[in-house]
């Protein structure tokens, strides 16, 4: 990532919870685990490395509850080019606003997801030229992902 060329982008999902975001300049994305449910997404935790060398690892959301997803990009030489999911009410009785589905895709074309319920209204996000996704930011409480948004390196 060079000097001052990553962007923060976009904040899919409800207003609920707590406002959350990383805790070092993101470089390089390491890997990535979801917990999920039928209802949707519990928690989203990574590792990455930070702009002054460090690792780190960041995350939110309950992640004890549902079953857990990792994406070990380090291991491939992958990195994260694109996200989609969806948002919507945590269920029928709960007009909560959720993320209830994250689906990623690689510089290398693979496809990891999608995780949750794909129901609701979708969002994306492509990082095109080589570019890549570098972290996360979004909101949570304490039982699940309210929103999610994306650092980027645009190359």
């Amino acid at each position: 990532m060079g000097k001052n060329t990553h962007a923060k982008i976009g904040k899919w999902g409800g207003g609920g919870g707590n406002a959350n975001d990383v805790s070092k300049t993101p470089k390089q994305l390491l890997s990535v685990t979801i917990t999920a449910d039928a209802n949707g997404i519990r928690s989203i935790y990574f590792r990455y490395t930070a702009s002054d060398g460090s690792t780190c690892t960041d995350g939110w959301g309950d992640n004890t509850a549902g079953t857990t997803y990792k994406i070990d990009l380090c291991s491939c030489g992958e990195s994260i080019t694109e996200i989609y999911g969806t948002t919507g009410n945590y269920s029928t009785s709960n007009s909560t606003i959720m993320v209830k589905s994250l689906k990623f895709v690689t510089n290398k074309g693979n496809q990891y997801g999608p995780y949750g319920c794909t129901s609701g209204d979708t969002f994306s996000a492509q990082v095109l030229n080589g570019g890549t996704i570098e972290g996360f930011h979004g909101r949570s409480g304490g039982c699940f992902l309210d929103a999610i948004g994306v650092y980027v390196d645009p190359k």
